[in-house]
């Protein structure tokens, strides 16, 4: 994670909703003259009883109480106005927050999954975005609106006295500045840690929901529960730290109130002995201070949860910021399928050699197949071809034109790419195959599936192909999700199909199935097929072996 300075994660978070910067203008504005309405009605209410009390005022006892219920009526429309632009902004704000997250996440991916925890992305999409909701509908506003609200009443105490106005004005500093200031960097460490743990507990539990056949079958659930625990109780301590600096920081907070109030009477009291300022001057002193202070003890208050924003926006300005593996290409003319060829190609993953200068020819209208152990970079050939990543050296190209000058639509069409783990959406069967093409007919859906062996098995469900299936396919078996992943292949028919291990969750009978359909329907159509099993390579029109990022002769 990058380390930013606090201001610039606020200005980066500032920038994310720059065209909602009017909605924070009017909230801020209402915020204001709301507070003003406050301090009016506290002001004609003293006013009202110096009148009473025998004491000379700038008006009459009438107007005094007609400003006085105008105060509160006027307060009470500023304080809707402000709420309704609050509520507004929270949700205008979090819709454009998540729209721009997932389209980073969309130009990222999707090498960005390969390479990151998934479990602490959706940490990110969840409570990430949800901790700065309140950055974005309250905390800001409240900075703007104690800055000006402070200036303004620093100004009217200061027309009465200047030593009043500037312990005013220190009083505003202490409360809105520096107790915020001292607390956020004190739970500095615990916010950062604990958007940490959250990130990787949700990483952990969904890790164990994913294999929780596999914990159930060798009884490994009160070890893999153990850990949540771990995890748990440890996320809880900080959670704790961070609950018990919040309870110093309002105990502190409404002291600190308190302290300024007595200050302020002192100090006015000690001006009135010494006939520097009336009796009336005095009161409206203390008034004023004491119906002024609300703002910046609200402020005073977020030091915490500041804290926790501010580490929430630095893991999302991180995900905003960063740069893709490959940029989608745009503008370049379409090419047709001719051949694929890889030239010296090398590879590595953080400085670990995948590739060690790989070249193939693939020819058109040809069925490849390409054999060696686990890791030898079959897989991570495939991906290469797809441009999930650009090679450290070397050329890939199709039809002589080298990937980086192919448009990223382009390639997506000419290729079709069936990994191991296909991935399933909790809907249903027809929605599941329309992935590979929106517009396919029910005709194309049932043809795609008989070429899968899947077809047979749809039809025995009580709602066909409007069955819905489990939440991440747990209703399926591995080797109905990996035909599922076939049939989107055929359905998507394109000229370049490339298959990663596309039989190892099927049984020797559906495996002859899935070989012969391929074999029928490889006219027009180039097939590169990676497998450990030789059986899944016979019908190839050639084989290549890999063997430690290189082919073997």
């Amino acid at each position: 994670m990058t380390e930013r300075k606090d201001m610039d994660v606020m200005s980066g978070l500032l920038r994310i909703i720059g065209p909602l910067k009017w909605k924070i203008v009017i909230s801020v504005i209402m915020g204001i003259l709301a507070n003003l309405a406050t301090v009016a009605m506290i002001f004609f209410g003293m006013m009202a009883v110096l009148n009473v009390i025998g004491f000379k005022t700038p008006l009459e006892l009438t107007y005094i109480i007609i400003c006085m219920v105008s105060s509160v009526i006027v307060r009470s429309l500023f304080i809707y106005i402000e709420k309704n632009q609050e509520d507004n902004l929270s949700l205008s704000s979090m819709s454009l927050l998540r729209d721009k997250v997932f389209k980073a996440l969309r130009r990222l991916c999707p090498a960005k999954l390969e390479r990151h925890d998934k479990g602490d992305l959706i940490n990110l999409i969840t409570a990430d975005i949800g901790t700065l909701d309140v950055f974005y509908s309250g905390t800001i506003s409240q900075i703007f609106i104690a800055i000006v609200f402070s200036a303004i009443m620093t100004t009217l105490i200061a027309s009465t006295n200047l030593t009043l106005g500037l312990l005013a004005l220190m009083s505003y500093i202490a409360m809105g500045l520096l107790i915020p200031l001292v607390f956020s960097e004190i739970g500095k460490r615990n916010g950062t840690d604990y958007r940490n743990e959250s990130g990787e507990l949700s990483s952990y539990f969904l890790d164990n929901l994913r294999g929780i056949r596999e914990v159930q079958q060798y009884d490994y659930g009160e070890s893999r529960l153990a850990g949540i625990g771990i995890r748990t109780k440890k996320l809880a301590r900080t959670e704790d730290k961070l609950k018990t600096l919040e309870g110093f920081n309002v105990s502190i907070s409404g002291s600190s109130v308190m302290i300024c109030n007595v200050v302020m009477i002192l100090a006015a009291a000690l001006l009135f002995r010494n006939g520097e300022i009336t009796f009336t001057e005095m009161a409206l002193a203390i008034v004023a201070m004491m119906g002024s202070l609300g703002p910046c003890a609200a402020l005073s208050g977020i030091g915490t949860n500041l804290r926790n924003s501010i580490a929430s926006g630095n893991r999302i300005l991180d995900i905003l910021e960063e740069e893709p593996a490959v940029d989608d290409i745009t503008d370049k003319s379409a090419v047709d399928f001719n051949g694929m060829s890889v030239k010296n190609v090398m590879f590595s993953y953080d400085d670990v050699k995948v590739l060690d200068g790989i070249s193939m020819e693939i020819e058109k209208d040809s069925t490849v197949g390409i054999m060696g152990p686990s890791g030898c970079g079959k897989s991570t050939l495939l991906k290469l071809m797809m441009r999930f990543w650009t090679p450290d050296d070397g050329k890939i190209k199709i039809s002589t034109r080298d990937l980086d000058y192919i448009n990223t639509s382009d390639l997506r069409d000419l290729e079709g790419y069936v990994t191991q783990d296909t991935q399933v959406f909790h809907d249903t069967f027809r929605n599941n195959l329309r992935i590979a093409k929106l517009d396919a007919t029910d005709e194309e859906l049932v043809e795609a599936c008989k070429k899968a062996s899947l077809h047979d098995f749809i039809m025995t469900l009580p709602d066909g192909y409007d069955t819905v299936i489990g939440e991440l396919g747990d209703t399926l078996s591995t080797g109905e999700i990996q035909r599922l992943g076939l049939a989107r292949a055929f359905l998507h028919d394109s000229k370049l199909l490339l298959l990663d291990e596309p039989t190892s969750n099927l049984d020797p009978l559906n495996e002859a199935s899935i070989l012969k359909a391929l074999d029928e329907t490889k006219e027009g159509r180039t097939i590169v097929i990676v497998s450990h099993n030789p059986s899944t390579l016979r019908t190839a029109d050639k084989v290549i072996t890999m063997e430690n990022g290189k082919t073997v002769e």
